[in-house]
């Protein structure tokens, strides 16, 4: 996956340790603290700052990754999420809405045990 490096991978993986104890994708972003906190009161529904009970360890990993994904020369589909969500928010959030995606990108390429697809070719990374 781009963006992930020979030290963030094993950081990820050892952080998630096996992926069948996830059973969907939201579970392991909610692990990582890659969700908001809610804020619920009455008929009020709001959403805070990201989960602080988390693995701190794997939500670092991911936004260095993350960040890794915007040094890239190459356009691509992630780059073209965070252009799309900086338009919109503050780059911090851009950040970690894009971190959030790859983490549900890797749910699925660790489940399936699949490679990085990108929409034009397979990454075996």
């Amino acid at each position: 996956m781009p963006g992930v490096g020979d030290i963030t991978a094993p950081v990820i993986m050892s952080e998630i340790v096996d992926i069948k104890r996830f059973e969907n994708p939201k579970a392991l972003c909610k692990y990582a603290g890659l969700v908001p906190k809610v804020i619920q009161s009455g008929e009020s529904d709001r959403r805070g700052r990201l989960v602080k009970q988390s693995s701190k360890i794997l939500r670092t990993a991911l936004i260095q990754c993350a960040q890794g994904v915007l040094k890239k020369k190459a356009g691509g589909k992630l780059k073209m999420f965070f252009l799309k969500m900086a338009k919109k928010k503050k780059l911090n959030i851009a950040v970690t809405a894009l971190a959030h995606k790859m983490l549900y990108i890797m749910w699925f390429m660790l489940t399936n045990n699949e490679g990085f697809y990108d929409g034009r070719t397979q990454v075996s990374e």
